[in-house]
């Protein structure tokens, strides 16, 4: 009987692991010859969002809204995770002619 049990919570366990891993969405932006690609990115609350910059010259991530300062200094094959809990306009705090958003579906 404990056996059962036991494997009914290990069950339970690995289905709400796995159902956490389905809500979850990543979304990869590269940041390349001076602009975020895709520029644009279609997004849910919770998805995972990472910047990975490929430019010889650094770059970091600024909420356009309110200047606050998202990433540290991104070198070259650096990356920067952010969980997104609205939407956003971004751009680069070095070079601000760099753009891009976040834009919430339901």
């Amino acid at each position: 009987m404990k056996y059962i049990l036991l494997i009914i919570v290990v069950s339970l366990s690995i289905f709400s692991i796995a159902q956490a891993c389905e809500d979850e969405r990543v979304h990869f932006i590269e940041i390349k010859n001076f602009a975020f690609v895709p520029a644009n990115v279609k997004v849910a609350k919770g998805d995972k969002v990472i910047w990975v910059n490929r430019d010889i010259i650094a770059h970091n991530i600024v909420n356009r809204e309110n200047d606050n300062v998202l990433s540290k200094t991104l070198e070259k094959g650096d990356m920067f995770t952010f969980i997104v809990q609205n939407e956003m306009n971004y751009a680069c705090g070095f070079h601000p002619s760099m753009l891009g958003s976040l834009q919430l579906i339901n």
